[in-house]
């Protein structure tokens, strides 16, 4: 019986490296460097340089077709001695491409190879994560070097006795917009804790202009509070579908860390939920401070829910994302139509049926861009929500796209784009009514106007 194959056409997910080079972005003095084929830096840096709009260096050990027979060992020990030279970093972090990974490259053995030829452990950490693509988006990617840079970056194996310093450690594992991270570490330390917040890419990928060239921007999660996430009071994550490839739970097992895991908060209830976690672990009260905002955000809903109510929406992206932006069109009362994901989730379907209720919802799990395309034409969608590659979707069916999430290459600002909280509620909200709105004033023959 001949085997039938179903081609993927333009995933609604990027490649596992891109992830990992996001991560090591978020550590301080951090270098990232692909083990792989040059092409593959390239597609990277044209991706995080078109989000985030900052000069972003990746170095690659460049391998080529000679590779896939003798190795590549020797390129990797060049571009190892080319990036100390040029950028003098503390950590270097790699991550293996599928070229890498399919001929099957001991990266850890090079590492030890470098070591014995300089003498000692002197020189920069070294974080190796496996990210091939063809095991993983770049959401998987992601959540392979938050775990491995803790691995190579917090020492020891606590186990719960030793002391605890007075720090919480906030897992981002999300690829939050540098909006988000500041928010979070604004938050954190009104809420009375000493955040530490891992990856931090907020001031290396968003600093403000440079006088002069800089190798390695400044910011990143700091090396010497990473070495003290091992003996923080507890660990916050956001996210429902992690399971064994939560960082938190590597921290609990590993260093007796407690894990309080949480959704993503967009939306009002959602924040309700994670304020009220934040105030049962932490020494001051958030629901009070934010009790204005709250109000606010419900005023605003109650202003657009004429624009909003029974509007039918395609939600996309990463699959923690497509929850929390589904929840939040459940409670403003637009109809997630069709949520798609080009992860395979397990329980991704599970949640979003159970969320939906007795509403009919498609969901798609390792979709592509196609898949999408199909299943909106006879879905009667009023509005995309999702990042800049459903332009096209949309454009097709007429409709807005309202740009959230990862990547956003054709709108200026979009690394900023805050979601989180009351006020990222408020502000998600009100992008959707205005989108809406616009939507309608250009079709109408007439002078268009709302009251």
């Amino acid at each position: 019986m001949e085997a039938s194959y179903r081609p993927t056409v333009n995933p609604c997910a990027q490649c596992a490296p891109l992830g990992a080079t996001l991560v090591y972005r978020g550590i301080e003095r951090c270098f990232p460097l692909l083990h792989g084929a040059q092409g593959c830096a390239t597609y990277i840096r044209r991706y995080l340089v078109g989000h985030f709009r900052e000069p972003v260096d990746i170095a690659s050990s460049s391998i080529h077709e000679d590779s896939v027979i003798f190795g590549g060992r020797d390129n990797f020990l060049t571009a190892v001695e080319n990036v100390l030279q040029q950028y003098r970093p503390a950590v270097v972090g790699v991550a293996t491409t599928c070229l890498a990974e399919t001929i099957g490259e001991d990266v850890s053995m090079f590492v030890h190879e470098y070591r014995r030829r300089q003498g000692g452990d002197e020189g920069p950490v070294f974080v190796l994560a496996p990210t091939p693509s063809y095991r993983g988006t770049h959401q998987d990617g992601f959540l392979t070097a938050i775990q491995a840079s803790l691995a190579a970056l917090v020492p020891g194996e606590g186990g719960g006795g030793h002391p605890r310093t007075p720090y919480v450690n906030v897992l981002n594992t999300q690829l939050l917009s540098c909006e988000d991270l500041r928010f979070l570490k604004e938050l954190f330390s009104q809420a009375g804790f000493t955040p530490i917040v891992f990856p931090d890419y907020s001031e290396s990928l968003d600093g403000p202009a440079w006088t002069h060239y800089v190798g390695i921007p400044p910011g990143g999660t700091p090396l010497f509070l990473m070495r003290r996430m091992g003996s923080a009071l507890c660990t916050v994550e956001m996210g429902v579908f992690h399971g064994d490839d939560s960082p938190g739970r590597m921290l609990e097992d590993v260093h007796g860390v407690p894990l309080v895991s949480t959704g993503v908060p967009v939306g009002v209830c959602a924040t309700d939920e994670w304020i009220g976690a934040l105030e049962r672990i932490g020494t001051k009260a958030l629901s009070e401070r934010y009790r204005q905002v709250r109000g606010r955000v419900l005023d605003t809903y109650a202003d657009g829910h004429k624009y909003v109510f029974g509007k039918r929406v395609m939600v996309y992206g990463e699959d923690e994302l497509v929850y929390a932006l589904a929840r939040f069109c459940m409670e403003v009362g637009m109809i997630p139509a069709i949520c798609a994901t080009g992860r395979q989730t397990p329980g991704f379907r599970e949640r979003l049926q159970v969320l939906g209720g007795d509403r009919d919802i498609l969901v798609l799990s390792g979709a592509s861009f196609d898949d999408m395309e199909m299943a909106a034409k006879d879905a009667g969608i009023d509005l995309l929500m999702g990042n800049s590659k459903g332009y096209k979707i949309a454009r097709g069916l007429g409709v807005p796209l309202v740009r959230v999430g990862f990547p956003i290459h054709d709108r200026l600002g979009g690394h900023r784009i805050r979601i989180l909280g009351y006020e990222g509620t408020l502000s998600l909200f009100e992008r959707v009514v205005n989108a809406l709105i616009e939507r309608e004033q250009e079709r109408s023959p007439y002078a268009y106007f709302t009251m």
